[in-house]
C-alpha cells in the first residue's frame, strides 16, 4: 500500500490521513488558539465535545461535506502535530479553499511545505481539482511565503477584509492552477 506520505526538508517524516478520535487534543489545542481565530473567522471556543462529534460524524465525503480535513501526523515521534484542509469545495468549478495550521512547537520545520506539496498533489490527482486558493492576511509572512513557495500567486486583495483588534485588516488571495 502507497503511504500518503513525504519527507520535510529537515528529514521529518510526515503523513496525511484522517482525523481519529486520538487527535481531539491536538484539535482542541489548534481550534482554540485564539491567535489563529483571525483568519478561521472563528470567535467561540470549540468544546472537546463537539470536536469529538465531529470526529465522529464527518460522512467523509466531499461532496456531502465540501470540506476533506487531514491530520499532519509525524511518523517519528508517532502523534499529530497540525492540520491541512480543503473547504469550500466546489465540485463544479473545480475548486476549493486550502487552509493550514500547525502546532506551535513544529513550526519553522518544513512540515507546511511538504504537507501542501502532498495536498496539492492529492487535490489535482485524486479529486481533480483544477486550481486551490487561499486567503492569507496581509501581514502574515510566513503564510504567504509558503504558499508563493508551493507555486500560488498573488492575485488579488481583499480590502478590509478581517475585522481585528486595531480595526480591519486586507487579505491577499493567492491561488493555484493545478
Amino acid at each position: 500500500m502507497k503511504k500518503f506520505g513525504i519527507e520535510t526538508k529537515n528529514g521529518k517524516q510526515i503523513v496525511l490521513r484522517a482525523p481519529e478520535p486520538e487527535d481531539l487534543d491536538m484539535l482542541f489545542t489548534l481550534e482554540n488558539d485564539t491567535d489563529m481565530w483571525e483568519v478561521s473567522s472563528n470567535i467561540i471556543p470549540y468544546s472537546r465535545h463537539r470536536l469529538e462529534k465531529y470526529i465522529i460524524e464527518s460522512s467523509h465525503d466531499l461532496y456531502t461535506d465540501r470540506q476533506i480535513r487531514f491530520i499532519i501526523h509525524s511518523l517519528a515521534p508517532s502523534i499529530p502535530i497540525g492540520c491541512i484542509d480543503l473547504t469550500d469545495i466546489d465540485p463544479y468549478n473545480d475548486r476549493a479553499e486550502v487552509g493550514i495550521a500547525i502546532l506551535e512547537q513544529y513550526q519553522g520545520e518544513g512540515v507546511a511545505s511538504a504537507a501542501l506539496e502532498k495536498l496539492c498533489s492529492y487535490a489535482k490527482d485524486r479529486v481533480h481539482l483544477h486550481d486551490l486558493f487561499a486567503h492569507v492576511p496581509v501581514d502574515n509572512e510566513a503564510s504567504r511565503k509558503l504558499f508563493i513557495s508551493a507555486g500560488f500567486e498573488h492575485v488579488g486583495t481583499l480590502k478590509d477584509w478581517l475585522h481585528v483588534a486595531e480595526g480591519y485588516k486586507d487579505v491577499l488571495i493567492l491561488q493555484k492552477i493545478l
